[in-house]
């Protein structure tokens, strides 16, 4: 449990985990610590705390002019003997893989599989759509088709991240939307849910943000 916690690649979080430790532990003593032969001491499950900011508090979108200013940045600004350094290089690839986290609402873990082509297409009244077996939640999902998603589909494809780690992936939307001078200041609560923090939004913006501005958008 707590190797699945720590690995940054699982989508196994503290709540998970201090339900299945719970769990362990309600086993081991119904079955063994009630055994009057076997000396087997009471067992608890220390609970986990979730140390992490609390950054789902208060979801956020993008506006269409951040959006737009995110599309339209130049990473060939800075140049060495004509090349665009690897570091620009990257973060294009990056901005390319949130554009496209937009375009389909899909969370990190399901991104993939559309990226991996782990998805079956159906077609509904001559609308094709691409269809996900979600991992966390279990359900499907439907993914509609466009001349655009599949622009940038085929572009992450073809890219160095195309097998990305949302860890590394969150680091870099900060970068982007801090290089596209995102900073309007998003207010969310802080870890006790009490106060209220103000933050510049390159500094809280993550992957989540490109499925809630998804959602926005389809909304309007």
């Amino acid at each position: 449990i707590l190797d699945k916690v720590n690995n940054v690649n699982e989508k196994f979080g503290v709540i998970t985990a201090n339900n299945y430790g719970q769990l362990i532990a309600n086993l081991i003593n119904n079955v063994l610590y009630n055994k009057h032969n076997l000396n087997v001491e009471k067992v608890y499950w220390a609970a986990l705390k979730d140390t992490r900011e609390k950054q789902e508090v208060g979801h956020f979108e993008l506006f269409p002019e951040e959006l737009s200013k995110i599309k339209e940045l130049v990473f060939d600004a800075r140049k060495t003997n004509g090349t665009i350094k690897r570091e620009d290089a990257k973060n294009e690839q990056y901005r390319d893989l949130f554009i496209l986290q937009t375009l389909c609402g899909l969370r990190v873990s399901d991104l993939k599989k559309l990226i991996e082509e782990d998805y079956r297409i159906d077609e509904e009244e001559g609308q094709l759509y691409y269809i996900i077996e979600t991992k966390k939640k279990g359900s499907t999902a439907y993914v509609m088709q466009t001349e655009e998603l599949d622009r940038y589909l085929k572009i992450v494809r073809n890219s160095e991240v195309r097998q990305f780690k949302e860890q590394y992936y969150n680091c870099r939307i900060k970068t982007i939307c801090e290089r596209a001078c995102l900073n309007r200041v998003i207010e969310r609560k802080d870890s006790t849910g009490k106060d209220t923090v103000c933050k510049p939004l390159y500094e809280v913006v993550t992957s989540h943000c490109a499925r809630y501005t998804f959602v926005r958008q389809k909304y309007q």
